[in-house]
């Protein structure tokens, strides 16, 4: 398997963790009520608990709460992850848990996200094997996140240039 070729499966690593996954936190999120305030500040205390042990910031980045309402009344609420000199870019990282992936393939072969598409983005959709829900963020418990990031910066990057924008000198081409 080459660097940049995504493997055909994960670690030993990345399935234990998914694994215990499947377990615990699987288990928890169930009976979570997104719907509900408590429901949605419980799941993002339990992950933000997550990402302080298993994942360091990256270098230079910093983290902005955001806690806005909307002109049309809808609130916001998250957090911008900003780096020095980084172009603005949106990446999405796909809230499905599908441990099998064939709902993700199923949607997939209909259509790419449309309203990406509608508004003159590029969607590419990677299915990595064995990993946790948000694996790339998690690097202690996912030896596979690295490439997975790597190839996150390489699709920016060509997407980027493909639109005359030179995301490596932060400007226009």
């Amino acid at each position: 398997m080459t660097a940049d070729a995504v493997p055909a499966r994960g670690s030993l690593r990345s399935r234990g963790a998914a694994w215990v996954n499947s377990l615990t936190l699987r288990q928890i999120s169930a009976v979570l009520p997104p719907e509900q305030a408590w429901g949605l500040w419980l799941s993002r205390q339990i992950a933000a608990g997550i990402m302080d042990a298993f994942g360091p910031l990256l270098a230079g980045t910093r983290v902005e709460s955001v806690d806005v309402v909307r002109p049309d009344g809808c609130r916001v609420v998250g957090e911008w992850v900003r780096a020095p000199g980084i172009p603005a870019a949106q990446v999405l990282f796909s809230p499905l848990i599908d441990l099998t992936f064939g709902l993700a393939r199923a949607r997939e072969a209909l259509r790419r996200d449309p309203a990406i598409r509608a508004g003159g983005g590029v969607c590419e959709l990677q299915m990595w094997p064995d990993q946790v829900h948000m694996f790339q963020a998690l690097p202690p418990l996912s030896p596979e996140a690295g490439n997975a990031m790597a190839h996150v910066a390489r699709f920016i990057d060509t997407s980027m240039q493909a639109r005359g924008f030179d995301a490596a000198a932060g400007k226009a081409g």
